[in-house]
Order: C-alpha cells, then sequence, then structure tokens
C-alpha cells in the first residue's frame, strides 16, 4: 500500500477549534466515538490496498464529517478544511477560488439535490486537485 497520511481525532478537533474560534462561536465535540469512526472510514482496506484513492478518502472526511455533526459548530466548515488539509498532506491542492465552491456543492449533496452524490464530489474535487509537486 502507498504511504497516506490521515488526519487524528485530534486534529480534526483543533480545525474545528480554528473555525469556531475565527467566529467567536463554541467549541465543544458532541459525538467523540463518530468522530473516531470518522477518522478510519478513509482507512479502509482489501487484500493490503487501499479501497478508496487519495480524493475518494478526501470526500470520506467531507461528507462524513458534515453528515455526523460531531461538533456543536462549524460541522461543514471543519468538513470542507479537514478535507483540504487532508489532500494538501498527500500532495494534492485545489485553487483558492474552488473551496468556496467545494462548500456550496457540499450543501447541494446535503441537501439531496438530485444531481449531486457521493460520486459527483469525488469527480467535482478529483477535476480541481492538482500534484503539488508537479
Amino acid at each position: 500500500m502507498d504511504e497516506i497520511y490521515f488526519l487524528s481525532v485530534d486534529q480534526i478537533k483543533e480545525i474545528n477549534k480554528r473555525q469556531v474560534e475565527s467566529t467567536s462561536e463554541p467549541f465543544a465535540v458532541l459525538k467523540s466515538n463518530e468522530l473516531e469512526g470518522i477518522t478510519k472510514s478513509p482507512q479502509v482496506s482489501f487484500g493490503g490496498e487501499y479501497a478508496y484513492d487519495v480524493v475518494e478518502m478526501a470526500v470520506s472526511y467531507l461528507v462524513e464529517l458534515s453528515i455526523q455533526h460531531c461538533f456543536i459548530q462549524g460541522n461543514k466548515r471543519t468538513a470542507t478544511v479537514t478535507a483540504l488539509t487532508f489532500l494538501q498532506k498527500n500532495g494534492y491542492a485545489i485553487k483558492e477560488f474552488y473551496k468556496e465552491e467545494i462548500a456550496t456543492v457540499l450543501l447541494e449533496f446535503l441537501d439531496n439535490d438530485k444531481n449531486t452524490d457521493r460520486e459527483y464530489l469525488v469527480d467535482y474535487i478529483a477535476e480541481r486537485a492538482y500534484p503539488i509537486n508537479e
């Protein structure tokens, strides 16, 4: 298996803390067990190979953090920053102007927009991600 850098529970908590502090909102974890599970979800493997590629793993963080509402505030912001941080730690970036669009597409997904499913999110991010060192 290729070496992948996964984010820890503590790192995701810190991302949320920074997000809510910037808007003077309270920081609190509501669902510790779910948060732990979210950190494991992208790491699924079969036969010594990861089940997902890096973009699919990032979307796992994005979707699960948004749906599970592990924090009292800032869940979607935390999900977006976590997914982007995960991509960056694994050698990918997304141009700044697409980052706000990702939040919009995420909202469409969460609102069950008929044209926005998990695969659409994967494709959307894959089309906008580029290797940092190339």
